[in-house]
């Protein structure tokens, strides 16, 4: 019990003073005290300790009980998350080794780890040991996967996986959905990109409408990958005006993107605003304007002053430039 609690407010030197007590001869710590101070260290982030305390109950000449599949889960876990990733690798080769059975959780650790790593081609093999391990993928499992394809944009095997997930009778969340979209958008897979947001609108789990303001676009919660692959739906919903979806019709005005006043680079800025900007000069030809959203509401703003700190507009004469442009560009398509 006092070891759980120790593991439990990440008391690491205190949950090892405790293994290593002798002032009682009946004291005999079991491998779930062992355990219990592993994930202590652990949730401290204190993977050098995690990693001798585990070299000491492998050690064959100590009287620490051997480890189990706990305490290697615990420690691919802790080298994982402080980006220890090839000592993570290394202990899930130690446990095949010693023969120690595994469970989903090594797997979607170490898959984690290859994503610290940018070894993508290694996550995906251990999918394959995975499976011949007789384990079922979870999103986790999926989550980690994609996470360390996005990195070198590999769009055709994250669509692989989708459609491995739909065989295990699995779905993406939101954030596995989200996880796509901007893998695909930073594969310059736009189309596809475009698809799978609005995949997350029909589900409900995002949507580019503000729900206090009409007409105008709302990016909270969206990365800025995600943030502009929104904006492209917009807008190429304005140019083609589809029946069934809900699509920009104030074209004689300006459109109010709301951002938040989130992070703030050095010259105070949001992050989102500056990326969201410098993308809408290099995706859209003619390029996109930005603008502060000063005095949007006239003069008397009231309330909606603070609201809009974090807000911009795209300017009339901008989006309806960009619209011409895109119009005449699908009458007349340019030759390849």
């Amino acid at each position: 019990a006092g070891l759980s609690a120790l593991r439990q407010a990440s008391l690491w030197k205190e949950a090892l003073n405790l293994l290593s007590w002798r002032g009682n001869e009946t004291w005999s710590p079991d491998v779930i005290c062992h355990n219990a101070a592993l994930a202590a260290c652990s949730q401290a982030s204190q993977w050098q300790q995690t990693l001798n305390l585990l070299a000491k109950m492998q050690a064959e000449d100590d009287p620490s009980p051997r480890p189990d599949i706990v305490s290697y889960n615990t420690a691919i876990s802790c080298c994982q998350a402080s980006r220890e990733w090839q000592q993570s690798l290394a202990l899930f080769n130690e446990l095949h080794r010693r023969q120690v059975r595994s469970s989903i959780v090594t797997f979607n650790s170490t898959i984690h780890a290859c994503w610290r790593g940018h070894q993508w081609a290694m996550a995906l093999d251990l999918l394959d040991l995975l499976r011949k391990a007789s384990h079922r993928p979870t999103l986790p499992t999926y989550g980690g996967l994609l996470a360390a394809l996005t990195p070198q944009a590999k769009w055709v095997e994250a669509l692989g996986l989708l459609e491995d997930l739909r065989k295990d009778g699995m779905s993406l969340d939101s954030r596995g959905w989200a996880m796509l979209v901007n893998l695909l958008h930073g594969a310059g897979q736009l189309d596809r990109a475009i698809d799978a947001y609005r995949h997350m609108e029909a589900e409900r789990m995002i949507s580019p409408w503000s729900t206090r303001y009409h007409g105008a676009i709302d990016l909270h919660g969206h990365s800025p990958n995600v943030a502009i692959v929104a904006i492209h739906s917009v807008l190429d919903d304005a140019v083609k005006q589809p029946a069934g979806r809900r699509f920009y019709r104030e074209l004689g005005s300006d459109l109010l993107i709301i951002m938040g006043r989130g992070q703030r680079t050095r010259s105070g800025s949001t992050r989102l605003h500056e990326q969201i900007r410098i993308l809408l000069q290099q995706e859209f030809q003619p390029p996109l304007e930005l603008k502060a959203a000063d005095g949007f509401f006239g003069s008397t703003p009231g309330k909606n002053q603070k609201a809009l700190e974090g807000a911009w507009v795209i300017p009339t004469q901008s989006l309806q430039r960009w619209v011409a442009a895109q119009r005449t560009l699908r009458q007349h398509p340019q030759p390849h």
